[in-house]
């Protein structure tokens, strides 16, 4: 008994379902009349209202109407209509009709028990009739004559849209202005909603948004929008795009007005083609397009940077044009080129596209080619050494760190050399302690992520402690102490100050000072002052030793405030 289980359940759960999956009213409630003649229905064959549409069998209403039912094919599922001169296309199960080249949109046919149902509007159409519903005696009225069609709310039951003025935001009526187009040719859609409508959308497949408008004009109670769409791809097929409506909030679900557009291929690329995918940081993108006769351009947008590239064909044939691009890239990443083509037409964005990878540099690439700064520079504790790094085109920027990886400078900026394309990087090394100083330059390319290092040395001179005193005047002394002295040789000494200090030394053994700036120089010294970028003061001091022993370098301020450093001379 087991098997017999399933298949009862799915035959009970069928017979519960089925009320929701159509609502049908009896055959007998419907009567079709034309310009006052009931139309005649065989018991197997006769009109149904589904889900509010009155759907009538279509070759036995067709006859009656007066049109021939020229060709079926059953497995397109189309047929041909003729009614005089007019020709009516049709695919069951589809929502449109094309009558003499034109598409009208109406309600989907369909086919339920091998009988093939149309809403009767889809026919009335093909003789130019009027449809009416009169909803108390469930008869729907045809008129050939405009004389005898008298309008009723149309409530659904004649096959057309429902209107629903008092409810929801509804879309009331559409007209496209073509449903023939080549690919890249605009469409403008004409949405006639109802008035609590603020903005109607172009759908594809109920999820893909095409357009959408918010800017209307009032036509009596009713408002007009208007909406645009270029399709890019050909269709072999008919394309389907739905229109709804909505309060600036929500959409209206159960009123959905549908079209269809066949879209052609008009001038269009026919191939792209590239060396090779993937180049190097700073290196040519090759990049060969074929495109219809008849493009006089193509264009390739970066989407990475937003850059535009334009070319003409280098050369054309019978049919097609070849387009060649040569693009430097230096950023690194995907880049991501939408094509877009210019005819006599315009210009317009095709739906192609080719992604391109830059990829770091190689590190072989990225050179420091020289070290550079002046012996003569001062070289104490706590001084910034001027150092000119030289590299080759490919570095982007240069940073200076100590032994320990901590950085101490950044250079992003840079000067040319003459008549090269090295560039030139400015740095401040800052001497950290007495004795040898190590640190790493380090050469980065534009990602920042590769880079080379060079070790480089800097070598403190002379003495490098700040003043002797308590009063903190004095930050640095610097000279040779090694420099081999005997009398009447000179030594120089910098020393760095706090602002508002003047400085003056006494000769060994004490004693007055020998010179004091501003008053002047002595014959046995010279002391020149310039300012620092801190707003102190930088003394560069020339001392001719007439006799050895210790000489004081004081600093004084005008409050009294002093400090001293000593330089001891021996032979």
């Amino acid at each position: 008994m087991k098997k017999h289980v399933l298949p009862v359940m799915i035959l009970t759960f069928i017979f519960l379902l089925s009320p929701f999956l159509l609502k049908t009213v009896s055959a007998s409630d419907v009567t079709v009349y034309l310009d006052g003649v009931e139309l005649v229905y065989t018991l197997e064959a006769k009109p149904t209202i589904i889900n509010d549409r009155t759907m009538v069998p279509i070759r036995e209403t067709a006859n009656q109407l007066g049109i021939e039912v020229a060709d079926y094919n059953p497995e397109t599922r189309t047929m041909t209509l003729i009614n005089g001169a007019s020709t009516i296309m049709h695919t069951l199960n589809t929502d449109f009709i094309i009558k003499d080249g034109e598409v009208e949109y109406y309600t989907n046919s369909t086919v339920i028990e091998n009988r093939s149902l149309m809403p009767i509007r889809m026919l009335a159409s093909a003789i130019n009739a009027y449809v009416d519903w009169e909803d108390d005696t469930k008869s729907v009225i045809i008129s050939t004559n405009p004389a005898n069609h008298t309008p009723i709310p149309d409530s659904g039951q004649s096959g057309g849209p429902v209107q629903q003025p008092g409810g929801r935001p509804s879309v009331l009526a559409i007209q496209p202005s073509k449903n023939n187009v080549m690919t890249g040719e605009e469409i403008v859609i004409t949405v006639t909603a109802t008035a609590n409508t603020s903005e109607v959308r172009l759908m594809q497949a109920s999820t893909i948004m095409l357009a959408s408008s918010n800017q209307f004009t009032q036509s009596g109670a009713d408002k007009i929008f208007t909406l645009r769409y270029i399709p890019l791809k050909p269709t072999l097929l008919s394309l389907r795009l739905t229109v709804i409506a909505g309060d600036g909030v929500t959409f209206n679900p159960d009123n959905i007005q549908a079209f269809n557009i066949f879209v052609n291929k008009g001038l269009d690329i026919i191939s792209i083609q590239t060396q090779s995918a993937t180049v190097n940081r700073g290196g040519t993108a090759a990049i060969s397009v074929k495109a219809d006769l008849g493009i006089t351009k193509v264009t390739l947008v970066d989407s990475f940077d937003g850059k535009v590239y334009e070319v003409g064909p280098v050369s054309s044939s019978q049919s097609e044009s070849l387009f060649e691009f040569n693009i430097k890239l230096d950023d690194h990443g995907r880049h991501v080129f939408k094509v877009g083509v210019t005819t006599n037409t315009g210009y317009r964005e095709t739906d192609r596209q080719i992604e391109i990878d830059v990829v770091d540099t190689p590190v072989n690439l990225l050179q420091i080619l020289k070290i550079d700064y002046n012996q003569n520079d001062p070289r104490t504790v706590g001084w910034d050494v001027p150092v000119s790094v030289t590299t080759n085109d490919q570095v982007n920027k240069v940073v200076v760190r100590d032994n320990a990886g901590n950085i101490l400078y950044t250079a992003g900026s840079y000067s040319l050399t003459s008549g090269s394309t090295n560039r030139v990087f400015m740095v401040y090394v800052k001497i950290l302690k007495n004795g040898t100083n190590n640190y790493t330059i380090s050469a980065y390319d534009q990602t920042e992520k590769i880079y080379v290092d060079e070790p480089f040395t800097l070598a403190s001179s002379g003495s490098s402690s700040g003043g002797q005193g308590t009063g903190g005047l004095i930050k640095s002394v610097e000279y040779d102490s090694k420099q081999a002295l005997y009398i009447g040789s000179n030594i120089n000494v910098t020393v760095l100050t706090a602002p508002m200090v003047e400085l003056y030394v006494t000769k060994p053994g004490g004693g007055n000072a020998i010179d004091k700036l501003p008053s002047g120089a002595d014959f046995d010294i010279n002391i020149i002052r310039n300012f620092t970028s801190d707003g102190g003061y930088r003394y560069t001091l020339t001392i001719w030793v007439m006799e050895f022993g210790t000489y004081r370098i004081v600093a004084e301020t005008q409050g009294g405030n002093t400090d001293f450093y000593n330089l001891s001379f021996k032979q």
